[in-house]
């Protein structure tokens, strides 16, 4: 696996971890035998990363943009990117992964549905 990792979470069947290196990508790796199943490219460098409750989402935020961007697993696309300001970083879901909180350094905290 690359090095520097910034942040990872692991998908809700255990088979994948997603990490995110300096690079401006994220990676997926799978658990069983390291082999990279996805290099994501970002428009931004990565800080959190977060995989939906329902899995079919990997959310990233870009720090250094004010952005949060959305890869659909599915579509194995960004779907959506969201203009938030400041600097995001950690990321939190409801349990319907319909609503997601994310901790904004310099904004508080911004909801996002």
């Amino acid at each position: 696996m690359p090095a520097q990792p910034v942040h990872l979470t692991v998908n809700n069947e255990a088979t994948s971890v997603s990490f995110a290196p300096h690079n401006g990508s994220v990676k997926v790796v799978r658990i069983s035998n390291g082999a990279l199943i996805e290099d994501i490219p970002l428009p931004g460098g990565p800080f959190g990363l977060r995989v939906s409750p329902n899995g079919q989402f990997i959310t990233v935020t870009l720090a250094g943009d004010g952005k949060i961007v959305i890869f659909d697993r599915v579509l194995r696309r960004i779907v959506r990117t969201f203009n938030v300001g400041g600097k995001p970083r950690r990321i939190a879901f409801d349990a319907t992964s319909a609503t997601m909180a994310v901790a904004n350094e310099l904004n508080g905290v911004d909801v996002v549905r």
